[in-house]
């Protein structure tokens, strides 16, 4: 054998060996981004063609990536949803369901799996819901917490120019590649006023700058909740979201004028929406009626090679996880859901609504499945009857007209194949929550539960 011959196996041994020994194969050098707004509405949005809230940052992930017509959150409030986004699983999975649950340790996170394969970690949050006392801290090499100021504090700008300092950290220290991960919070209740956009100007300026909980319970209560206030809460809640978007599009311009929009993909997703009046709901937590649930979803990037699309498809953002590894070339990890880039196929959805805080031993419990144009609801709540709700919905009537209990025979069909599909879920979902452990518990002293109880978590 010549020595040229024997070189080559030579060769061909170590990189076979290389390959056999890794336990992850290198990763595209792609920076990430995931940007999340609290409480946010897609039909809030002008990308998804409502009349205000434009955004440089939403079009540019239009033109360079896809849009998501119908994603679905996991669940209706801020804690198991941004979980089941961090781990790919369904709350019941995951186990934190409640303000008393974290994420148990046990479960590898998104930022725990990109720390494994090099990346440099950065998460910058103003909730309590997704802070270090709830498990989100796992896997940053860098958690920012100065923002949490409670529910009055107007600081999306302040987010920005966190992330900012450390975008511009990242390039000075060569710190490739990275994931930053950005939470905003303004639009979630209370609703306050900005008068540069002046939408709510119209309206009597009797009405308070700061929309509370405590006023609109106030206002129903007494049956002096308006057409007028509606329009008004829903005015100020469009100025929360625009000066939201103003402060995002401000980094994505640092973003371009640094050059590192070229080797990003931007991940803009909201954790969950909020009623707006609809039949005479507000806030969010406990429904799964699709205002807390259908959430805006855009992937893209300079990087990403002819994926402009719009996609009508069913798709659940716990699947953002394994969508990050696809597009990484990371073939082994823990994470479930399915590719979000090819999704080309109908898919079930599926979603759950739980209580933060609940008085009751007894939890209430909520379940969504969707498919094509059909929603199965299955409402568990105590002392109340469970009861079941079907919807078609690319009926005018949205989710005001419930099907379940109707005679015709393709609504029928529909009724008994979502009933199978949920109860076979509901079974799945039974088994493997009898797995977790009580490590996902968390303490709360009467303080802070208190204080919660007058942001309105516990009214959920």
């Amino acid at each position: 054998m010549s020595v040229l011959s024997r070189l080559k196996i030579f060769l061909l041994i170590i990189i076979i060996s290389l390959i056999g020994g890794c336990n992850y194969f290198s990763p595209r050098k792609i920076n990430i981004i995931l940007i999340t707004v609290d409480t946010l509405r897609a039909d809030h949005l002008n990308i998804y063609g409502y009349k205000r809230n434009k955004s440089l940052l939403l079009n540019y992930l239009r033109d360079n990536g896809v849009v998501f017509e119908n994603a679905f959150s996991q669940s209706s409030w801020t804690l198991p949803a941004m979980t089941s986004i961090f781990t790919s699983l369904y709350p019941s999975e995951h186990g934190a369901l409640y303000g008393t649950t974290k994420i148990p340790s046990i479960i590898t996170t998104l930022p725990e799996m990109l720390k494994k394969i090099g990346y440099y970690n950065i998460g910058i949050t103003p909730h309590t819901f997704v802070s270090r006392k709830y498990g989100f801290a796992n896997g940053f090499d860098i958690f920012d917490e100065t923002a949490i100021l409670g529910h009055n504090a107007i600081n999306s700008f302040k987010i920005t120019k966190i992330a900012s300092k450390q975008l511009n950290k990242i390039k000075h220290h060569n710190k490739f590649p990275f994931f930053l991960w950005i939470h905003y919070f303004d639009p979630h209740f209370n609703y306050i006023r900005h008068t540069k956009y002046n939408f709510s100007k119209k309206f009597d300026k009797t009405l308070p700058d700061i929309i509370s909980s405590e006023w609109i319970n106030k206002m129903k209560k007494e049956k002096k909740l308006t057409e007028e206030k509606k329009e008004y809460i829903k005015d100020v809640y469009d100025e929360e979201i625009s000066y939201t978007l103003e402060a995002i599009d401000k980094l994505f311009k640092l973003l371009v004028s640094t050059n590192l929009i070229k080797n990003t993909i931007i991940i803009f997703t909201a954790d969950h929406g909020e009623f707006l009046g609809e039949n005479e709901k507000f806030f969010h937590g406990k429904y799964v009626n699709n205002e807390l649930i259908k959430v805006p979803l855009l992937i893209g990037g300079k990087v990403l090679s002819k994926q402009r699309l719009l996609s009508k498809h069913c798709v659940e953002t716990r699947s953002i996880a394994k969508t990050i590894m696809d597009l990484l070339k990371i073939r082994q990890h823990p994470f479930k859901g399915n590719n979000l880039f090819s999704t080309n196929k109908k898919q079930y959805c599926f979603s759950e609504g739980t209580k933060a805080f609940e008085k009751t031993v007894e939890r209430s419990h909520s379940y969504s499945l969707i498919f094509n144009k059909w929603k199965l609801i299955y409402n568990r709540f105590p002392r109340e009857k469970s009861y079941y709700k079907l919807y078609k919905l690319n009926n005018i009537k949205g989710e005001n007209r419930n099907l379940f209990r109707f005679s015709d025979k393709k609504i029928q069909y529909v009724r008994r194949t979502m009933l199978r599909r949920m109860k076979r879920q509901l079974i799945l979902l039974s088994n493997k929550k009898k797995r977790i452990k009580n490590s996902n518990k968390i303490s709360l002293n009467e303080k802070k539960l208190k204080k919660l109880r007058s942001l309105g978590y516990t009214a959920f």
